[in-house]
């Protein structure tokens, strides 16, 4: 499966996907968000972010992409859960990943399908 990290992702997390066996995509410092959504989608790759502009453009804009996970979680001292859950969530959801938008936050897990709209 292929991802493309936002800046803002630490790079713990990007590691820990590319030692699964996934590829990933960094995205370059100040890149701007819809370039981001194009080059995501290009690569059929899936875009994880803490950036909430990115469920602007896909869920109210309804821009096209390669799904997105939204992370919520913030804490520094979180990062190794939250790299375990992101892990999980793609062994487990990875045949619905590039049709949705998912906000991962500390207690749960909320999926959108981008299917139908």
């Amino acid at each position: 499966m292929k991802f493309w990290i936002d800046e803002n992702i630490p790079r713990p997390l990007s590691n820990a996907l590319r030692q699964a066996g996934h590829e990933c995509f960094m995205a370059p410092p100040k890149t701007d968000d819809p370039v981001i959504l194009q080059l995501a989608l290009e690569s059929r790759a899936v875009i994880v972010t803490y950036d909430h502009d990115f469920e602007r453009y896909v869920l109210k804009e309804r821009r096209t992409c390669a799904g997105v996970i939204l992370i919520l979680v913030d804490a520094p001292n979180r990062w190794e859960e939250l790299t375990a859950r992101i892990l999980h969530l793609v062994r487990t959801r990875e045949r619905i990943l590039t049709t949705s938008f998912i906000i991962l936050s500390s207690g749960q897990t909320e999926i959108t399908s981008l299917k139908k709209r």
